[in-house]
């Protein structure tokens, strides 16, 4: 939050972060649906994981294959179901939209994150100050027992 605190001073550039976030949610979680299939295939097992480090360019094509795969049962669904028009259409939507969840999902790890940690820092700082303070008491009492038994031992 602190290298961030540039663009999270301006206030112009928040709202224009939080719009960009809004406004491309819809069109992310249309993108997530679509390109369901796809993650679950390549997600679990990490699946071309192994086959990436001895071979990245193989390890990108297998994917690719999977993507366009996919893209085309579900462009074949669509057709079938709505016609040649609707998955003319819909065949636009996909990789417009999995570049949009791919873009969302870049903006909710860096940007979004900071601005719901900006909002919410002075809440946590002071939250913070209260255990602070709460530890520093225990802490010496802690010491102060301590330094009572040291000195008793001594003594006697």
């Amino acid at each position: 939050v602190e290298q961030a605190k540039d663009w999270l001073q301006s206030p112009v550039r928040r709202v224009r972060y939080w719009l960009e976030a809004v406004l491309e949610a819809p069109i992310a979680f249309y993108g997530f649906v679509n390109h369901l299939i796809p993650i679950l295939l390549l997600m679990p097992g990490n699946l071309f994981r192994r086959l990436a480090r001895k071979d990245p360019g193989h390890a990108w094509l297998l994917r690719v294959l999977v993507v366009l795969g996919t893209y085309f049962l579900l462009v074949s669904i669509c057709a079938r179901e709505w016609g040649r028009a609707v998955a003319g259409y819909y065949t636009l939507t996909l990789p417009l939209s999995g570049l949009v969840l791919w873009r969302f999902s870049h903006l909710v790890r860096n940007r979004v994150r900071l601005l719901v940690l900006a909002r919410t820092l002075s809440r946590r700082e002071e939250r913070l100050r209260r255990h602070r303070k709460r530890f520093i008491e225990h802490l010496n009492e802690v010491r102060d027992e301590y330094a009572e038994a040291v000195t008793a031992t001594r003594k006697t």
